[in-house]
């Protein structure tokens, strides 16, 4: 039963002088995490840096990428070759086999994960992927997303179907999503073949390809917002990851 205002303030009168230091110092520290909550300093995502912070990048061996003119350089250029990714994390079935990342979702939350990166409001993210097997009838989906933090109040990114020539392309700022859809590519996703994958947030357009081919979207500008979270999904079954790249502007 929930006393009411009075009653409590009745009780609390009551308390002795210790227990009343006890309820100061919890208040206190409620004070305190409530305070680091508004300014940003809780835990959300594990991330680096943007400067000084480039993971697995050497100068020069991979070419930069230009969109809408403006060119990229790579920042992060992980192979899981090396092994997994430095404090990357996650949820569902991930491992190591072979030299690549194998994720493996049947059931539950969707298989997850991340390799944190500061990326700021411009990026391009790449990964290179094949869809090996389906949990159900509808079919294994790949996809390479980015968000800001656990609370996801913005996620973007791009994702292929098994056996579909539809892609799917988010953009969600602050729980609005600008861009939600199915595109029809054309040519049908084979399972057991690589597909490069590239999204990018390049001055408020969102931009993905399949391959070479580009992913037709609005030429808007939309809302953006913080992303610190890229990582790697699967859902209904199995995909292999060969590597995860981040590109910033130069």
């Amino acid at each position: 039963m929930t006393l009411p205002w009075s009653g409590e303030i009745i009780r609390a009168s009551r308390l002795s002088k210790r227990e009343g230091m006890r309820l100061r110092i919890c208040l206190l520290i409620l004070v305190v995490v409530a305070v680091l909550w508004v300014l940003g300093l809780h835990y959300d995502f594990p991330a680096f840096p943007r400067g000084g912070g480039a993971v697995g990048a050497e100068a020069g061996r991979i070419p930069p990428v230009a969109v809408d003119g403006r060119v990229f350089v790579p920042v992060v250029d992980w192979s899981f070759q090396r092994g997994p990714y430095p404090q990357g994390w996650g949820w569902g079935e991930w491992e190591l086999a072979g030299g690549v990342l194998v994720g493996r979702h049947t059931a539950g939350a969707i298989a997850s994960y991340f390799f944190p990166f500061d990326c700021g409001e411009e990026f391009i993210l790449e990964t290179r992927v094949r869809l090996t097997s389906s949990a159900d009838e509808d079919g294994v989906v790949a996809q390479l997303l980015v968000r800001d933090s656990e609370q996801m109040h913005n996620e973007s990114g791009v994702a292929i179907y098994a056996d579909s020539s539809e892609a799917a392309v988010r953009h969600m700022v602050d729980g609005v999503n600008y861009i939600w859809d199915l595109i029809d590519m054309g040519e049908r996703t084979a399972m057991n073949r690589w597909y490069r994958l590239r999204f990018a947030l390049v001055d408020r357009h969102p931009r993905a390809w399949i391959d070479e081919q580009p992913v037709p979207l609005p030429e808007a500008r939309y809302p953006i917002g913080l992303y610190r979270g890229p990582h790697l999904a699967v859902d209904r079954g199995t995909a292999e990851f060969t590597y995860v790249r981040v590109y910033l502007p130069e």
